[in-house]
């Protein structure tokens, strides 16, 4: 009888920019990114793969969760590149229905619950804020925390872009990995 390969298990790697450090800061947006270390995805297919939520600060602000002066001042000094994500927007979501989509996401895109891990730059940053949302909105995390995975950041991507920083990373867990079994 032939054996058949294991299905890659997707993981997902998350970045979130904020307007303070603490764990109750407002966000403003949420990347993730789906990946499996056997993919060859590239960068800008795992961009197109990602998705990129834009949170209503206001709504945030009701809710209790802060702005750190000094974050907004490193915001504002940053390119407009960078700094659009703090224009208000019609567009932007709802804190409560982001953590809904992001959910949906995970599902959609293959996620299980007890092999997928889940990525960021450090976790006590990204993952201290989402499941603080979570908490603040009484809703249940879409993952365990012992999931959770740490990764730092790399060079030569658009920086301080939730999307394209989860995909940066996500392209390096790839590269790792790939090279891991080429040895």
């Amino acid at each position: 009888m032939e054996e058949q390969e294991p299905t890659p298990i997707t993981h997902f790697l998350f970045d979130l920019e904020t307007l303070g450090l603490r764990e109750d800061s407002a966000i403003l947006s949420i990347g993730v990114v789906p990946f499996t270390f056997e993919s060859n995805a590239t960068y800008e297919e795992l961009v197109e793969n990602g998705i990129h939520l834009k949170l209503a600060v206001g709504p945030q602000i009701k809710a209790g969760r802060v702005v750190d002066k000094k974050t907004m001042e490193w915001w504002k000094s940053q390119g407009d590149e960078a700094k659009w994500i703090l224009e208000p927007s019609a567009d932007d979501i709802h804190p409560l229905n982001s953590l809904k989509i992001v959910a949906g996401f995970l599902r959609a895109r293959g996620q299980n619950i007890e092999k997928s891990w889940m990525w960021s730059r450090g976790n006590a940053f990204d993952f201290g804020k989402i499941e603080h949302l979570y908490d603040q909105y009484d809703i249940s995390m879409p993952f365990v925390s012992f999931m959770e995975r740490d990764i730092r950041p790399q060079p030569g991507f658009v920086k301080h872009n939730a999307l394209h920083d989860a995909a940066s990373d996500a392209a390096k867990m790839i590269e790792i990995y790939q090279a891991m079994l080429a040895d």
